[in-house]
């Protein structure tokens, strides 16, 4: 981050590769159409270049600072317009166009997964994507979403405590279909 501070390119576009494709996976499940998602991540290289002096080293991890950039923008996005579509109706889209392997049972449980999720309210979702899909700490999580460790190791669980009720629900309500 101290390169990108002192303006350099080079250091700047090593940061982008490792990173963009993360961004913008996280971009997608926070519920961003493709589009939108594009828009936030290109929004948020454009900040980590212009406001990097604002990055405080030893503080936070850079790959914090940059995800939590990206959770501040979605969350602006979000206050200023409806989502055009949901990330079950970009899942829908993408089912479409898969081929067979699509149909095994683990892409079925795993898109059920994505479903359930959208479904928790935006911080625990958010807790939720960053720490199993990113990776990051609790400590870390807090730090993107801008709550405590303890409120993010909360999210966290109040997240899985709501995704087993969810899936319990679902899969008692497909057994009693299917008898």
């Amino acid at each position: 981050m101290r390169q990108i501070q002192n303006s350099d390119q080079q250091a700047f576009n090593v940061l982008v590769n490792r990173h963009i494709d993360a961004l913008f996976g996280f971009a997608i499940r926070l519920g961003a159409d493709p589009s939108n998602a594009e828009d936030l991540v290109q929004e948020t290289w454009l900040r980590v270049w212009t406001k990097s002096d604002t990055y405080q080293a030893g503080r936070v991890r850079p790959t914090t600072w940059v995800f939590r950039i990206l959770h501040n923008l979605f969350i602006d996005s979000t206050r200023k317009q409806r989502p055009t579509s949901s990330l079950t109706e970009e899942h829908e889209q993408l089912e479409d166009t898969k081929d067979l392997e699509a149909d095994s049972i683990q892409t079925q449980r795993e898109a059920q997964l994505m479903q359930l999720v959208e479904q928790l309210n935006a911080s625990q979702r958010a807790a939720i994507l960053l720490f199993y899909r990113q990776g990051f700490s609790t400590a870390e999580i807090g730090n993107i979403i801008g709550v405590s460790t303890q409120a993010s190791e909360s999210l966290l669980a109040r997240g899985r405590r709501q995704l087993r009720r969810l899936w319990k629900k679902q899969n008692s309500v497909s057994v009693e279909e299917t008898t």
